[in-house]
């Protein structure tokens, strides 16, 4: 149901629902998270976004490389090219392996700072 909901770009009702997982004592999953996350960048809600990989973490959901991947896609489309960055550097740190999706996700978040790019290639080059 989720997944429907963000593929609708409604983000509030995603998090109802996800919330109501919690009320009803029941786990969200990496594949829930990862959903409502998206649907919150079609919204345009970055910041609650953040606070969801956050929650997965509190949650003790460990988020894996497509959560990463749609969180970084998230702050793409907001221009929030530093955060970015760091959720880059928060995979490496838990020993998640970026793939190409991410690399050209971060990538393209740099836009006109080629500097930044091009260390992200030279970085995926070298894995």
């Amino acid at each position: 149901a989720i997944s429907a909901w963000q593929k609708g770009h409604d983000w509030p009702q995603t998090l109802r629902l996800l919330d109501g997982l919690r009320g009803a004592n029941l786990e969200a999953s990496v594949v829930t998270y990862a959903a409502a996350i998206g649907a919150c960048g079609r919204g345009q809600q970055w910041p609650t976004a953040l606070q969801l990989l956050s929650c997965m973490r509190h949650d003790a959901v460990h988020p894996n490389v497509v959560t990463y991947n749609t969180t970084i896609a998230v702050f793409e489309q907001s221009g929030r090219w530093t955060i970015a960055l760091e959720l880059l550097r928060e995979m490496n740190q838990q020993a998640l392996e970026p793939d190409s999706v991410t690399f050209n996700a971060a990538a393209a978040c740099c836009g006109d700072r080629w500097r930044h790019a091009a260390e992200l290639l030279a970085d995926m080059l070298r894995r």
